[in-house]
């Protein structure tokens, strides 16, 4: 894994003692080589590295902010349809928990994530709950803007829940601070 991450990246084998076996003894090998590229070959290996890193960094960058847009492509699609089923009198109620855990199941499908059925079941449950207590969804005209709204907000956080979890999966939570860190390097190599 490790070479598919750096193909530059320079592996050598070592006995660091003489090894006795059966048939003979096989004597120690590459202590010196390793020294020497360690020492000689060190800023060369890590600029390689650290570029490597780079296109690594900003190809996993890439992956949200393409995934970030379809999300929200997929909140606008379904705000609007909450909107539309949110001018109709009672209909709203159920129709929303509806859209909203359909909405869930495609913003997780966006980011790579799969949801159970029962987290789906549970994410509806609590989400027919807020429904219930909401009698704003008596107002036909209101009630429309209101669904639009809930869903739009909903959707949003749903998003940022998600980027945030899995960029911390893929160990990302902190890849614009480590890009700066690593450009800076290589700008201080280079002057």
């Amino acid at each position: 894994k490790l070479m598919s991450w750096n193909p530059n990246l320079i592996i050598i084998p070592i006995l660091a003692e003489d090894y006795e076996t059966d048939i003979g003894c096989k004597t120690a090998f590459g202590i010196d080589e390793l020294l020497s590229k360690s020492i000689y070959q060190y800023n060369d290996m890590k600029s390689e590295v650290l570029g490597d890193k780079i296109q690594i960094i900003e190809s996993q960058e890439k992956q949200y902010t393409q995934a970030r847009s379809i999300a929200l492509r997929i909140v606008d699609k379904y705000a609007d349809k909450a909107f539309k089923w949110g001018c109709v009198p009672f209909a709203s109620l159920f129709s929303l928990q509806i859209i909203y855990g359909k909405m869930v199941s495609e913003l997780a499908g966006a980011y790579g994530v799969s949801l159970s059925s029962d987290d789906k079941t549970t994410i509806g449950a609590l989400w027919a709950a807020v429904l219930v207590l909401s009698p704003i969804f008596a107002i036909p005209g209101v009630s429309g803007g209101v669904a639009k709204s809930m869903i739009e907000d909903e959707g949003k956080q749903f998003i940022n829940a998600t980027e945030r979890v899995v960029r911390s999966a893929n160990g990302a939570e902190d890849n614009q601070e480590i890009l700066e860190r690593i450009k800076h390097e290589l700008e201080n190599r280079k002057g």
